[in-house]
């Protein structure tokens, strides 16, 4: 009896240690999968997180960089599905937030954008301060064409998290479609700033310099023309209390950027092989948001609502904390231009002392938001 027992117990180990979870192991295959990802190899990704929950069945973390390589492999069913899964059997979990983003995202690209907003309502009732969760409802509602939602969705984002470059770039592009001149700058000023030579840092200063210079036309005699908006002249006598209004602003911004900007930037933009300096436009962008945070100032007290408090106390903040220059050259530093790239290389310590600041003005800003 005793050598039965004995036997009994020595399957019983052994089939343990060969059934054993190794979270371990397993999360050393998906660092494989995620750097195979990275480089375009989804297929090997995909065996490296298979390999990882053989080792631990059921790993969150597998199975959410699983899901995000098969949505960008274009297997959106599959995604989705593997996403409900995740979602069932990790209820609670810190993945969760990414894994909604994959599963809304599969849900946008098979054409499904009522169900992408239900994934992300139900993600947002979960984790409601994840900006990112926001920032993909709002993409989605501007698939709807569900502009407003959008934009409330965008503004909870920037509220969440202020140094998200999409977040900021959205909400520029969205301004420039309504028209709202003033902020627009300001929020792709902050994409830059946020971003200065990434991916998208080229198409982003482009947008900066379109929404500045866009109501100037020169002439092959390098003579400038710059258009107002009638209607919006005759806004200037409307006393009508607005959220959000910067009309006052945008008059004498798009002055003063066509008369400092239109040699430099409309040009660059409309005639091929015009050489530009950029040492010159950060020169001009030093002034012009010099000039725009002090007219702004000049106008707070009298205006609110989010791109006042979010973009307009921000640039008079900036202003009066003494980092203009900082920030102009930060704007410029997506271009070719060596100037502007040695300026940012001799003045490191501008650069950082800059961006202490604003890390410290964006922290208060959000006690100040949380206490009100």
């Amino acid at each position: 009896m005793r050598r039965a027992t004995s036997l009994l117990l020595s399957f019983v180990l052994a089939h343990t240690m060969l059934t054993a979870q190794d979270p371990v192991g397993a999360k050393a295959k998906v660092k494989e999968g995620v750097e195979l990802h990275d480089q375009g190899e989804y297929k090997k990704a995909i065996k490296k997180y298979e390999e990882a929950l053989k080792l631990d069945k059921d790993n969150s973390l597998a199975m959410s960089e699983k899901a995000l390589t098969l949505n960008a492999m274009g297997e959106f069913e599959t995604s989705a599905a593997l996403c409900q899964e995740i979602i069932t059997k990790h209820h609670g979990s810190k993945d969760l937030p990414m894994v909604f983003v994959t599963y809304g995202n599969s849900m946008d690209q098979l054409k499904r954008p009522e169900a992408s907003l239900r994934v992300y309502d139900q993600a947002i009732k979960e984790f409601p301060g994840v900006a990112l969760l926001h920032f993909n409802r709002g993409i989605t509602l501007l698939g709807m064409d569900s502009i407003a939602s959008a934009q409330r969705s965008f503004q909870r984002s920037g509220r969440l998290n202020p140094f998200h470059p999409g977040t900021q770039r959205q909400t520029a592009l969205l301004l420039r479609h309504q028209g709202n001149l003033v902020p627009a700058v300001l929020a792709i000023s902050r994409t830059l700033m946020i971003d200065p030579v990434g991916q998208r840092s080229a198409a982003d200063l482009a947008l900066l310099r379109e929404l500045v210079g866009g109501h100037v036309e020169t002439n092959k005699k390098g003579n400038s023309t710059i258009y107002l908006d009638a209607s919006k002249m005759d806004d200037l006598n409307d006393t009508t209390f607005r959220e959000n209004d910067f009309r006052k602003a945008e008059t004498a911004l798009t002055l003063l950027g066509g008369l400092s900007l239109a040699s430099n930037m409309n040009d660059a933009l409309k005639k091929e092989g015009v050489a530009t300096s950029e040492a010159k436009e950060a020169g001009n962008l030093e002034m012009l948001l010099g000039f725009l945070a002090n007219s702004l100032k000049d106008m707070r007290s009298a205006n609110s609502g989010f791109y006042w408090d979010n973009h307009g106390a921000w640039i008079i903040a900036l202003n009066e904390a003494g980092h203009t220059r900082t920030l102009s050259h930060l704007l410029a530093a997506g271009s070719d231009d060596k100037l502007v790239a040695r300026w940012l290389e001799e003045n490191k310590y501008k650069v950082d002392a800059y961006y202490t600041w604003e890390k410290e003005y964006t922290a208060q800003f959000l006690t100040d938001k949380v206490q009100e």
